[in-house]
């Protein structure tokens, strides 16, 4: 056996008894497969899992291991038949069928019981029956074909599972069985994903060579391991050039970062006890620490990019376990305090993977600024607020169009969040959540921005404000990515623009000034989205006197029905120009209030409702919408909790000089003034 010795798995054995538990948590994962006859298909048909969402709801529908033909929405109950639902259904049973092969090995060298071996073995000799045989297919968008499955990433996982099931369980198998799974299975499929490796950057060729790493290890095949770990873009190219500058994967997205990680662990988990095992590289440590940058006190994480709600936190990141075995730190005792601080450490990694004692320490979150790399400030404060400003380099094809975006989170609650986005074959993906409409940025002429490399301007606390400002500039050529990635976004209307956001963060509200110069007569919409209802509306004249105000109705929707903006709706108009007070319910049971306040001088303001995600219930849109040679956005937003008296915002002076604009801000501790150049 090549993922345990001998001594590992007597204390393993030991350790079964002491923890039951991990038995149940095995035949769980594994009733199916062992309460009824196998499911394998006879041809290539399995598709992307992705396709296996609602177009209503942009939820997952709900998987039936016995329910072929049927798939049904969990939220509005419609039901889907035909494909793609059909051949995506055997594409989980495909995903099933490994993670239990493999479960059914920890079962027998746990329990010594042949029963369970036999019955992955089963499932390794079913499959090793008809894949040869089975045709190449898929279109999937950035990746390549499949044999069992519809891209080659899901096939390498496939396989890399199949592959540790048969390590664990080869010794209940006859010579004859053995050749016949190496032979038709684990070779046939190698010499596939030979044939697909790309030459790019990617989380699909840490994957893919995680797999080539696994297999050549198991079968002895040395070029397959110089492929999958040694060669260009292979596993310790990946490691050493998708990594950034600010220890984040390049692709921006933490789900990402961690799918990557994800893959990375499991070949080094497999490999470990080989010459070929890197866990001592330091890319993995700063991988894995980078996360306390991002997580906020729950464990959760910002919906930033490509990543969806399954996705959205540290509670299910057991490949901690593995890495905390040979990897120590302080920062690492805080990862895995988070990681429990709300569940019990029960888990096959911690089981079989995890050191017997944790040293958990508390989480202590901190504020930080990167400007190498995928370039983003955190800012942390009181009342659990942090707010992410991304204004680095785009990161190919799971990034969206966002330079400049923020996302802020106060309270325990996401106020002005980045949506992420949904399952990539959902219709949503592209016509909603990966536009720059759908983002907390300035957008031009109502499409996407192309990829840009954003640039700190200035970062630098100051009488107790911290000011950040960064500019992106598409009149500079973007240098590209060693990625492959898809057009879509708009070069003509952006060609000429250059963007300036200047955020300054007080420990009580946030002053944000945004300029875009160069967009010539298309429309420049400042866009915020807020979790909560819109109240009301006030609005001082040059006197200082307030009143509120009630939304204008519209007759004709100024917004185009282009993607995303084609799903908005209830869209009405702020009246008359001068110091808007907007104010939000972002939390009625917990009196979590958001106020926003508009410099409102020139364009128009118009409130309106879209998608939230996921996209069963909305949110509240602003949209200030300017036209001109450089139009100037200035807003100040504070959110507080009912009750809360001393720090709000009582009044707020703007003035413009030349080139320097102050922003004066009066609460009940006094007035501070924020000065920008």
């Amino acid at each position: 056996m090549i993922q345990f010795t001998e001594n590992e798995l007597q204390k393993l054995r030991k350790k079964r008894k002491e923890q039951p538990w991990i038995m149940d948590i095995l035949y769980e994962k594994t009733k199916d497969v062992r309460n009824d006859s196998l499911k394998i298909q006879t041809k290539g048909i399995g598709n992307w899992t992705m396709y296996y969402f609602c177009n209503n709801c942009s939820l997952p529908l709900a998987f039936s291991w016995n329910q072929p033909f049927a798939h049904t929405c969990p939220s509005c109950g419609k039901i889907y038949r035909g494909e793609p639902y059909d051949s995506a259904w055997w594409g989980i049973v495909n995903e099933k069928n490994r993670k239990s092969a493999e479960a059914l090995g920890q079962l027998y060298i746990l329990s010594e019981d042949k029963t369970y071996g036999r019955k992955a073995a089963e499932i390794l000799l079913e499959y090793a029956k008809y894949y040869p045989d089975y045709q190449v297919h898929g279109d999937i968008p950035y990746n390549g074909p499949g044999k069992a499955n519809a891209q080659t990433l899901d096939e390498a996982i496939f396989l890399r599972s199949l592959a540790r099931a048969y390590d664990l369980v080869r010794d209940c198998m006859t010579e004859e069985e053995q050749k016949r799974a190496e032979s038709r299975l684990f070779r046939c499929g190698a010499e596939f994903l030979m044939e697909n490796r790309h030459p790019q950057l990617h989380n699909h060729e840490v994957i893919t060579d995680a797999a080539l790493g696994i297999l050549g290890i198991l079968l002895k095949e040395k070029r397959y391991i110089d492929a999958g770990i040694y060669s260009s873009y292979g596993l310790i190219y990946q490691l050493e050039h998708g990594m950034q500058e600010d220890h984040l994967w390049f692709e921006g997205s933490l789900g990402y970062h961690f799918y990557a990680l994800e893959n990375f662990l499991e070949f080094e988990e497999f490999a470990i006890h080989t010459e070929h095992s890197h866990i001592g590289h330091p890319n993995y440590r700063k991988m894995l620490e980078v996360v306390l940058d991002y997580v906020r006190e729950d464990g959760a994480f910002p919906m930033l990019n490509d990543i969806n709600a399954g996705h959205g936190g540290l509670k299910d990141k057991f490949l901690y376990e593995f890495a905390y075995r040979y990897i120590c730190s302080a920062k690492m005792d805080q990862i895995m305090g988070l990681l429990y601080q709300n569940q019990e450490r029960r888990n096959e990694k911690a089981f079989f993977y995890g050191k017997e004692i944790l040293e958990k320490k508390k989480f202590v979150p901190m504020s930080c600024h990167w400007d190498q790399g995928l370039g983003h400030t955190i800012f942390r404060g009181k009342d659990k607020r942090c707010l992410i400003f991304k204004h680095g380099s785009f990161g190919g094809e799971h990034d969206h169009y966002d330079r400049l975006g923020i996302d802020y989170f106060s309270h325990g609650y996401p106020v002005i969040p980045d949506l992420g986005t949904t399952g990539y074959g959902a219709r949503m993906h592209y016509d909603y959540y990966k536009n720059t409409g759908t983002h907390n940025t300035i957008c031009i002429g109502e499409s996407n921005q192309p990829p840009a490399c954003g640039r700190t301007l200035r970062y630098e606390e100051e009488d107790g404000v911290t000011y950040v400002e960064a500019e992106v500039d598409w009149r500079k050529p973007f240098p590209g990515l060693d990625s492959y990635t898809i057009v879509q976004w708009d070069e003509e209307r952006y060609r000429n623009v250059r963007m300036v956001r200047k955020l300054a963060w007080t420990e009580d509200y946030l002053v944000d000034v945004m300029t875009a110069e160069g967009a010539g007569s298309l429309p420049v919409d400042y866009v915020l989205h807020v979790k909560g209802e819109r109240l009301q509306t006030w609005q001082k004249d040059q006197r200082g006197n307030k009143k509120r105000l009630e939304d204008a109705a519209l007759e004709i929707c100024p917004f185009s029905g282009k993607k995303p903006w084609k799903y908005l709706h209830d869209v009405t108009e702020s009246p008359g120009t001068g110091l808007k007070k907007v104010q939000f319910c972002v939390s009625e049971s917990d009196g979590v209030m958001l106020d926003l306040y508009l410099r409102h001088q020139s364009g128009l303001v118009y409130f309106a409702k879209g998608p939230d995600n996921p996209s069963v219930k909305d949110l509240e849109y602003l949209i200030w919408r300017q036209t001109g040679e450089t139009p100037v956005f200035v807003t100040v937003l504070q959110s507080w909790k009912r009750g809360d008296q001393t720090d709000r915002i009582q009044d707020i002076q703007v003035k413009q000089n030349n080139r320097q604009l102050r922003v004066s801000v009066l609460t009940g501790q006094g007035e501070k003034e924020i000065l920008f150049e």
